[in-house]
């Protein structure tokens, strides 16, 4: 066989419906085996759907918004369509992010952080005090969900809907029917219910989200249609509870796995924003979000057809050696770690600067308040091609440093 034929069958089997990422068994050495062998590959799995995985053509194809368009975001949940701008493309996207941005800039980062810290603190503390506890349930579920009421200028009470809505969810992984059916129900109940309140009680459009969504003008110039409107706020909701989550449970079993990381961030604590970027680089909440090719398209040598959805495999580029040196290894203090977690182009996440500022705030908070910490019984990692990733169940222990040991033992006296 020439060389040529053999690539020729090279691509032909990476082609072939053969890669079942529900079925993995390790899905990160799935992700290196094809990355050298077939970074451009098909999947007969959810309906069928195309993978990049090398950091090239990954962030090459998220940049290219009008060959790979944006309109049904997870292979999994083909009714995921109503998700703005998320779902949008140029020009309506651009009308959208441009008045969404404002609300994610570094001042009203700042603005949020006082919130976010004590919301931090209220959770921790009774862990330290106990030694420990279930990380998920104590902490990495109720502070994004609280974050996400002070953004939104919504009650301290409503996270807790948040909070079960996202247990209704887990219990159904596997059902992807029954978790877009959920979404749709549970959080339109809430999204109803804020949108009401907003036109009955206005605030001020440029401090307050869903104001500035109502008052928004569209791509016509007209307001934005009532399922517009809820789809902005589905996205919010959708999206900055439970990958936050999952990144905080990734973040904390990186940092246990390194005591000598756990020192070092202690005593360089200008060093722990370098330690978010790899935590999230090493551990993403989302594998993949996927495009729609608007005509076909070569990646590679590989023809994929117009029409057809490709999951941008964000994880597997995060570890792609020819990007990244010594990938698999975790160094708090990588530089020029350009990270796809939170993608890339005009597609690139919203959210990212609440999500930053609270993994932060969960890594100073834990740190300065311990001295050793580490999980409490096996890790058990979200199976196959996640949904969100993350560990969905994470007991840990926490020993208290003497300075807050002190502190304590003398406020109880």
């Amino acid at each position: 066989m020439t060389p040529g034929n053999r690539e020729q069958a090279r691509i032909a089997a990476c082609a072939a419906p053969s890669w079942d990422p529900v079925k993995s068994g390790d899905i990160f050495a799935d992700y290196a085996a094809l990355r050298s062998q077939c970074p451009v590959a098909h999947s007969g799995r959810f309906g069928g759907f195309w993978v990049l995985l090398r950091y090239q053509e990954v962030a090459q194809a998220a940049i290219r918004h009008k060959t790979f368009r944006s309109r049904q975001p997870f292979v999994e949940l083909p009714d995921f369509t109503e998700m703005i701008p998320l779902c949008a493309n140029p020009p309506e996207h651009s009308v959208y992010r441009r008045v969404l941005n404002k609300y994610f800039t570094q001042a009203r980062m700042e603005e949020l952080e006082p919130a976010i810290r004590a919301a931090v603190v209220e959770h921790l503390e009774p862990m330290i005090r106990r030694g420990g506890g279930e990380l998920v349930a104590d902490l990495a579920r109720p502070v994004p969900n609280r974050a996400l009421c002070a953004l939104l200028n919504m009650p301290e009470s409503a996270w807790a809907k948040f909070a079960a809505h996202r247990e209704q969810m887990l219990a159904l992984r596997d059902d992807y029917a029954a978790i877009n059916a959920l979404v749709t129900q549970l959080f339109d109940e809430q999204i109803e219910a804020l949108i009401a309140a907003r036109r009955a009680e206005p605030r001020d459009p440029g401090q307050d989200l869903v104001s500035g969504v109502l008052t928004m003008a569209g791509p016509d110039g007209e307001a934005l249609p009532e399922q517009v409107v809820r789809a902005i706020i589905r996205l919010i909701l959708a999206a900055g509870s439970g990958t936050t989550t999952s990144a905080m449970t990734g973040a904390f079993v990186r940092l246990s796995a390194s005591p000598v990381d756990q020192d070092r961030l202690r005593r360089e604590p200008q060093l722990i924003p370098s330690a978010v970027e790899e935590y999230l680089r090493l551990e993403p909440s989302l594998h993949a979000l996927a495009r729609t090719t608007a005509e076909p398209v070569n990646v590679s040598g590989v023809e994929i057809p117009g029409e057809q959805l490709v999951a941008l495999n964000f994880a597997s580029a995060n570890r792609d050696p020819q990007e990244f040196e010594n990938p698999e290894v975790c160094q708090v203090d990588r530089r020029h770690n350009r990270h796809l977690t939170f993608g890339a182009g005009i597609h690139k996440c919203l959210g990212a600067p609440l999500a930053r500022l609270e993994l932060r705030v969960f890594l100073e908070e834990l740190l300065a308040r311990t001295s050793h910490l580490a999980p409490a019984g096996p890790l058990s990692r979200v199976p196959g091609f996640p949904f969100e990733g993350g560990y969905p169940v994470l007991p840990v222990r926490l020993m208290a440093n003497e300075s807050h040991r002190s502190d304590d033992d003398s406020s109880r006296c």
